[in-house]
């Protein structure tokens, strides 16, 4: 499996490949190591060998890379595509390195049946289940259409609000995902 690794001091994002795509995890600081808390919803047919739906529960990444800007912050693009779609990310650290902003748009050539970002809870921790608490998924303030989260203790699905046509048009949403409390 391969892995690439975009962290702060507070938070780290990890790309794993499945098969032709790469799922996200979500992981926070805790004390010198880090706690895996979530990770992106994938296409269940992935699972199966099967092959993809048009509309992902997430981003279809198939390309990643974690690149340096001239300074110095590290930052990660990916883009994908499903369907006759295509997506395209960049995530970087928000100011002061407490959480990572997602910037992600997907050109449709109709009315999606879905689009946006699902994550679900990893397997329970045990004694450190309190940790889930560590992490916030928020709105971009900047963003320039409107989101939703519809969330219970066990998923996040983010997603743009306002899905509207002329079509073919590129959709866009942002948001944030921020540690609380970094420093358990």
């Amino acid at each position: 499996m391969i892995s690439l690794i975009l962290q702060t001091d507070a938070l780290r994002l990890s790309f794993h490949r499945r098969q032709d795509r790469y799922a996200q995890r979500l992981a926070v600081a805790f004390g010198e190591s880090f706690i895996d808390l979530w990770e992106s919803v994938d296409s269940p047919r992935l699972l199966c060998n099967e092959q993809p739906e048009d509309w992902p529960p997430s981003p279809p990444w198939q390309d990643v890379h974690i690149e340096t800007r001239s300074d110095g912050v590290e930052i990660a693009l990916a883009v994908g595509q499903a369907g006759s779609s295509h997506w395209s990310l960049s995530v970087e650290p928000v100011p002061g390195g407490q959480g990572l902003l997602f910037d992600v748009a997907c050109r449709v050539k109709s009315l999606p049946r879905w689009l946006g970002n699902s994550y679900r809870r990893i397997s329970t921790l045990g004694a450190h289940a309190d940790l889930y608490a560590l992490l916030d998924f928020a709105f971009a303030p900047s963003y320039e259409e409107l989101t939703r989260t519809e969330t219970n203790r066990y998923e996040w699905r983010i997603s743009p609000a306002v899905l509207t046509g002329p079509f073919p048009r590129t959709i866009r949403w942002q948001y944030q995902v921020v540690s609380r409390d970094s420093a358990r």
